[in-house]
């Protein structure tokens, strides 16, 4: 037989199984990594659940919730965030220059604290956020988290400003987090720390926090939290 004719036996063969499949109300095997319904992936259907994952995680985060914390995800996006630390009063947008590297800065401003909030996402890099930060309120339980989490893998000194405190910068990179610790100069309480700043990000390298994350393009005094500006 001459491949001309075996080519239109297969065709011919291939058509009455689709008018067969049609007339019978069942459907063709969905190619891989489509879960069969038009426009659905399987990869999207496993995405949802993480978003969900990443929203929660950053919700609980930012309410002081640290202990269960792992780092970002990549999910973080502008849309993600407003799920997770939403309502706004106001969110500011601007680009700021860090340790030399351009970002665009989303500045949130919340009624519940912590009231303001800085989102970093790198210019040109999809829109992704690489740090989230803000001072907490006070009642954090500080040394709580530390016993939890173990010895940072690096503690930074003098890199942020407190009243009347000396603050270290604990970098659990590992995890993806960093805690400012404010320990008062007064003797009388130098061993009590308060939680100044928190930082979050994806877990990475002491030396990859030292180039691309830093403690801040400036040094922040503590305590920011002014509340929301009037519109």
């Amino acid at each position: 037989m001459a491949p001309f004719d075996r080519t239109n036996r297969r065709r011919s063969a291939r058509c009455a199984w689709l008018w067969l499949l049609a007339l019978t109300g069942c459907r063709p095997p969905a190619p891989a990594g489509c879960d069969g319904c038009p426009g659905r992936a399987v990869s999207t259907q496993a995405e949802a659940p993480g978003r969900e994952a990443a929203i929660e995680a950053l919700r609980r985060a930012v309410a002081g919730d640290l202990v269960g914390f792992q780092g970002l995800t990549g999910m973080e996006d502008r849309q993600l965030l407003a799920a997770a630390l939403g309502p706004y009063v106001r969110a500011t947008e601007e680009e700021r220059v860090r340790l030399g590297w351009r970002y665009r800065v989303l500045t949130i401003e919340r009624t519940a604290a912590p009231r303001r909030i800085e989102a970093w996402f790198p210019v040109g890099d999809g829109g992704s956020l690489a740090v989230l930060e803000w001072e907490p309120p006070p009642g954090v339980d500080l040394e709580g988290l530390v016993g939890t989490w173990g010895a940072p893998d690096q503690i930074v000194k003098e890199r942020r400003a407190a009243p009347g405190a000396v603050v270290e910068e604990l970098l659990y990179v590992r995890r993806g987090a960093t805690l400012s610790a404010a320990r008062p100069v007064d003797q009388a309480n130098a061993g009590v720390r308060s939680l100044a700043h928190v930082q979050l990000y994806a877990p990475t390298t002491v030396v990859h926090w030292h180039t691309r994350i830093g403690a801040g393009p400036e040094l922040h005094p503590y305590p920011r939290d002014e509340g929301p500006r009037s519109p």
